[in-house]
């Protein structure tokens, strides 16, 4: 017999989306918040990142843009602009600087090149928590 399980964050627990497809960001993630009470989850495609933001409402979604932009630029249109409380950061290689105005013009908050180190990126979730008067417990 199954029981089933419905998922749902933790109260206090602050949450970190990271859609890439290559274990990069999300591992790095996990260590620079390895003593703060943030959940860090790796998603493997658009479905898995939208089934976690119907769970969770304050989420940072970090998306690397090799995913691909025009998935990415119909995502941000379709789910982004339905949600006032959501924060999308994109991360790109250099050579698509070019669509970071697209990007934010959908709804992207931050957008970096994958020159980023982990700490930058946590210091930036880190930030945008305080800026949303959330803070980590640690």
């Amino acid at each position: 017999m199954h029981e089933h399980l419905t998922v749902t964050e933790p109260v206090g627990e602050l949450t970190v989306l990271v859609f890439e497809t290559r274990p990069r960001w999300a591992p790095e993630l996990k260590r620079q918040f390895v003593s703060d009470s943030v959940r860090v989850r790796a998603c493997g495609s658009w479905k898995d990142v939208r089934d976690h933001l119907a769970k969770t409402d304050d989420v940072l979604l970090i998306v690397d843009l090799a995913v691909g932009a025009a998935e990415t630029l119909r995502f941000l249109g379709r789910e982004v602009g339905n949600r006032s409380a959501r924060s999308v950061v994109v991360i790109a290689e250099k050579r698509s600087a070019d669509l970071e105005w697209s990007l934010r013009e959908a709804g992207v908050l931050q957008f970096f090149t994958d020159e980023l180190s982990g700490e930058e990126l946590a210091d930036f979730c880190r930030r945008q928590w305080r800026m949303m008067g959330t803070e980590i417990n640690g």
